[in-house]
Formats: C-alpha cells, sequence, structure tokens
C-alpha cells in the first residue's frame, strides 16, 4: 500500500527525531556540566531540522512555504506580532504564577546562581571579575532576549516548515481547521516526548505528577502555540513568520524562572515558565482569540497544494 504523504513525513520525522532525542538525552545523563549541555544543544539543534526534511521526503511543496516574506498590506505588523507577543504573554502568565504564589518569586538572581553552580560555576565570582552586579546581569538577560529571539528564528525554522508548512495545511484541509489545528499541536507535543522523559525537557524530572503531569500539560501548551503560529502564517503567507514567533518563544521562556526561588522547582508543572498549567492561561487566551480572528478573517488555501496559500486575506493578493 502506497503511503500518503501525511503517512511519509510523521514515519521519518518522528523515528529520525526520537532517536536524536534519545542520544541528547544519553549525553546529557552521562556527560556533566557545560559539556553535557553543549552536547544536547547540538543534536537538539539537529533533531530541530527533521521536520523541514520530512516535509522534503514526502514531496510537500518546500518551494510553495513563502521563502522571501512581504512585509506590505498590513503583514509587518504581523512579524512584530510574532516577535514581541512572546515576551509579553511570558510576562503575563509570569505575573499572573506569582500573584498566586507570591512566597516563591526571588529578585535576587537566587536561580541564575543555582543553575550556574550546576555546571560548576561561580556566578557571583563571574559578575564581579566582570564588574557588573546581578541588577545590570539581570538587565543584560531581558534585552540580549530580543536579538536572541532574531537569530533564534533560523534554528525554529527547522520545525516551523514541518508542522506548519506541510502537517497543518494537510490536517486542517482533511480535518477541518479546528480539528486540524488541535491533532497538529498534540502530534508536536508528543513529537518532544523522548527527551522530555529521558532527559527532563521543559519540566526537569522532579515534579508534581512526573513524568506522565508534564506530557499532558506539555501537549496543551503545544496545541495553543501551535494556533498562534499558524494564524501568523496563514496571515503572512510567509514560513519566517511562525519561524520568529517559535524563536522569540525559546528566547523569552526561561526569562521567568530567573525571579524563583529554586527551592520550588517542583512547582514547574505551573510555572512561572509558559509551559506550565498556570503561566500558560495568556497563551491560551491568546490562542482562543486568534482562532476565532482567523476563523471571521476567512484564511483560504490551495487545495491542490495544501501547503501553499493562495490567498492570504479577503482583498489581499498572496
Amino acid at each position: 500500500m502506497k503511503m500518503s504523504k501525511t503517512a511519509k513525513y510523521l514515519v521519518f520525522t518522528f523515528s529520525t527525531a526520537w532517536v536524536l532525542q534519545v542520544i541528547a538525552s544519553i549525553l546529557a545523563n552521562q556527560l556533566e556540566g557545560m559539556t553535557a549541555a553543549n552536547a544536547f544543544r547540538g543534536v537538539m539543534i539537529a533533531v530541530m531540522l527533521m521536520p523541514m526534511a520530512g516535509a522534503a521526503i514526502a514531496n510537500g511543496g518546500l518551494k510553495g512555504m513563502g521563502w522571501i516574506p512581504r512585509l506590505r498590506d498590513g503583514r509587518f505588523k504581523t512579524y512584530l506580532l510574532a516577535w514581541l507577543l512572546p515576551p509579553l504573554l511570558t510576562l503575563l502568565g509570569a505575573v499572573l504564577y506569582f500573584v498566586i504564589f507570591p512566597g516563591q518569586m526571588d529578585t535576587t538572581g537566587a536561580y541564575f546562581k543555582y543553575q550556574h553552580a550546576q555546571y560548576g560555576m561561580d556566578l557571583m565570582a563571574m559578575l564581579q571579575e566582570e564588574g557588573i552586579d546581578m541588577n545590570t546581569y539581570l538587565l543584560i538577560q531581558v534585552v540580549s532576549m530580543f536579538p536572541g529571539a532574531l537569530i533564534n528564528t533560523f534554528a525554529a525554522i527547522g520545525e516551523e516548515t514541518g508542522w506548519r508548512g506541510f502537517l497543518s495545511p494537510h490536517l486542517k484541509e482533511r480535518f477541518g481547521r479546528e480539528k486540524g489545528l488541535l491533532l497538529s499541536g498534540i502530534i508536536w507535543g508528543v513529537w518532544h516526548f523522548p527527551v522530555m522523559l529521558l532527559a527532563g525537557y521543559e519540566y526537569g524530572k522532579d515534579y508534581f505528577g512526573a513524568p506522565f503531569s508534564g506530557m499532558i500539560v506539555f501537549c496543551i501548551c503545544s496545541v495553543s502555540m501551535g494556533i498562534i503560529a499558524d494564524y501568523t502564517y496563514e496571515k503572512t503567507g510567509s514560513i519566517w513568520a511562525p519561524a520568529l514567533y517559535h524563536g522569540s518563544v525559546n528566547a523569552f521562556a526561561s526569562l521567568a524562572m530567573g525571579f524563583m526561588n529554586p527551592a520550588y522547582e517542583k512547582y514547574v508543572i505551573l510555572g512561572p515558565l509558559p509551559v506550565g498549567l498556570i503561566a500558560m492561561i495568556p497563551n491560551v487566551i491568546a490562542a482562543v482569540l486568534l482562532l476565532r480572528k482567523g476563523r471571521k478573517e476567512a484564511f483560504t488555501w490551495d487545495s491542490r497544494k495544501p501547503s501553499k496559500p493562495s490567498q492570504i486575506l479577503r482583498g489581499v493578493k498572496s
């Protein structure tokens, strides 16, 4: 029996990425310090390229994904949305979380000190050598995340080509808009399971309800983020828009942890990271609003090439 394009994509993308995730997890668990972190990060960059490779192997029409971004017809605003919405939602989620759990907040940089200590580094000694204090360090961390989001875009493009450029349009065409986006988001979340189980990706290994609560919560998060990413793709007709959104999410995701007392790490399943159940509430609300907005704007797709938008908005040429 001949496999469909979607089946080819899923088989390749999952099999290759899961093998690489196992390798990344082994390296993270067997090596130590920054050596482990760098090895893990290097393999995970390769993991992020597998959806693009899967779309190419499945003959997913990579040429029709809008590789040359257009900034006219109001699309520039959507790129700004993709870049700046993640830090806003991350901030709102963290504020919500710390309002509920004010005792967990720490503004002395305790988490950054704890994080560096895990790699055998003394953060305060490093800052003293550089001649800066903790407040300046925290400010540098925040400011650097904005250009960091732009840099992350080039890593995220590998994933977005597969998830938003190829899979999501096919699923929406077959199951309808809402069901297609729901299924696409769940699949995206499940794709991360090996590295979550073996390396403690996103939540660590010692949190409430581990490991199954993390997998469920992460799928909720991936659905909401997938809806927002998909909206930016439909609105601009360029795969760079969801890649920018994805890159911005990755850049700002860890921001809130810098203001958490590390003694409360078990609560990470709830927040303050945007993948936590409480801290993701602003993301979920934004996803629902954009889903409704997208429905009203009546995006249409070329059924012969599901990965290529034939018209982005009424009255706007693609």
